[in-house]
């Protein structure tokens, strides 16, 4: 998948690559003891593992300071926001979706961009979980405000991380293997989701609204699980990369790429594990 043209790297002096299943292995441990941990300017597993947490780690910051913008709390109920959660999360993830196109089309300048796209997601998410939470926002008894019901975001974020180490584990033992095939049908059907929402986001702003996708019934609550699902088999893909990546020994933007990749998957499961359980509770309540 990956290659480079530097005669260098075909005579493969940096030894055996790392790979998802070796790692945490006992033999590989006492090999780093007597070896280099990791060759300067070389993708390595555990830089990309780094990468990944600092990236992680910048968008909960940012998603907590959205959260207080768009759904503030005094005395311990709602008040006055200073940003409109809805607008403030399009902006978010407007940015977000311009600077990964051009992060893709270029992944040399990951480096520079994955941090600003994790700035840009975790405001998306703390602006969208703000909205989730204080939807179902219940009268306190003691001052009569709202207070936001945080129950729906843990759930969401648990389901996320679950199925993250589920996908994870599932690939270390190649249970899941992504042949050409595999990778074929989750881009395409990656794709037409993508299609989907814009479709969706384009008849907003006529005033119509695409059927199903956004209804609390067993039709859409079944959309959204096909979604989640295409959403899970996505980190394949980018575990795939990732290993790819060490194994074939490309610059360290590898790490920073691969990073920013489990990223956008990640807060694209959240989110959509945020619009399953509105569905469900909505449903339920009704």
């Amino acid at each position: 998948m990956l290659r480079t043209s530097n005669p260098a790297m075909k005579n493969n002096p940096f030894g055996e690559p790392q790979t998802w299943d070796r790692f945490g292995d006992s033999d590989l441990a006492s090999e780093a003891k007597s070896k280099p941990v990791r060759t300067p300017g070389v993708m390595t597993l555990q830089g990309t593992i780094n990468k990944s947490f600092f990236l992680l780690a910048i968008c909960i910051v940012t998603a907590v300071f959205a959260w207080d913008l768009t759904t503030p709390i005094k005395d311990g109920v709602m008040v006055q926001p200073t940003l409109n959660p809805w607008f403030t999360a399009l902006g978010g993830v407007l940015v977000a979706f311009v600077l990964s196109l051009i992060t893709t089309r270029k992944p040399q300048i990951a480096p520079g961009t994955a941090p600003a796209i994790a700035v840009a997601e975790g405001v998306f998410v703390g602006a969208i979980s703000a909205s989730y939470a204080s939807w179902f926002a219940s009268s306190d008894m003691e001052t009569g405000g709202l207070v936001p019901d945080h129950t729906i975001v843990l759930q969401a974020a648990l389901c996320t991380f679950g199925v993250f180490a589920a996908m994870l584990t599932a690939y270390t033992t190649r249970l899941i293997k992504p042949t050409e095939k595999f990778k074929s049908i989750v881009v395409s059907a990656t794709l037409g989701i993508m299609f989907l929402y814009i479709g969706s986001i384009l008849m907003s702003l006529f005033g119509m609204r695409m059927p199903l996708l956004h209804d609390a019934s067993p039709i859409g609550i079944a959309i959204s699980a096909v979604i989640i699902v295409v959403a899970a088999l996505n980190l394949v893909l980018d575990f795939e990369f990732i290993e790819t990546g060490v194994k074939n020994k490309i610059p360290t933007w590898g790490e920073w790429f691969g990073g920013f990749t489990l990223l956008i998957t990640l807060v694209w499961l959240y989110f959509e594990f945020l619009r399953l359980l509105w569905k469900i509770r909505t449903l339920v309540d009704d």
